[in-house]
């Protein structure tokens, strides 16, 4: 059962956290949250030049 979406089309049961929890840490390039399913960080996207 999908209960939220993020913009990239990931529910919190796939990630293991649910945004409302996301929205009150204090989630920084030196700080980011982990957990064993994902790592997310603020920050820039880095990406490979297209072709």
């Amino acid at each position: 059962m999908m209960t939220e979406r993020s913009s990239v089309g990931l529910c919190a049961g796939a990630i293991g956290v649910s945004y409302t929890y996301l929205k009150n840490l204090n989630i920084s390039v030196d700080n980011p949250y982990q957990n064993n399913k994902c790592i997310i960080r603020r920050g820039t996207i880095v990406t490979s030049p297209k072709k």
